[in-house]
């Protein structure tokens, strides 16, 4: 069976569009992993190293909301911190505390 010139035309757009979803959907799950990534939790040596705190300093701010940073206690001892929240204060912050 052969196809007409506008079959041809219209199956070869449509080649194109599926190239273009495999480029989105590449791009895509690149960008997910990358973001998986950055928003990674941070123990609070780590963390408080970042900001140049020490780490009872850090948990103390954060608790008191001194400090947009997300954080977390996992069970009692172990605190952890955003690394996301961390990485945007340092970019939107010109001294810390």
């Amino acid at each position: 069976m052969e196809l007409t010139y506008r079959q041809q035309i219209d199956f070869q757009m449509l080649v194109q569009e599926v190239q273009t979803l495999k480029q989105m959907v590449t791009t895509l799950t690149t960008v997910v992993k990358r973001d998986k990534i950055f928003d990674a939790w941070l123990n609070e040596e780590d963390a408080a190293s970042m900001l140049g705190l020490a780490p009872r300093t850090l948990r103390r701010y954060c608790r008191d909301g001194a400090l947009p940073i997300n954080f977390r206690n996992t069970n009692g001892r172990n605190w952890q911190f955003s690394r996301k929240d961390i990485l945007t204060y340092m970019n939107n912050s010109s001294t810390i505390m």
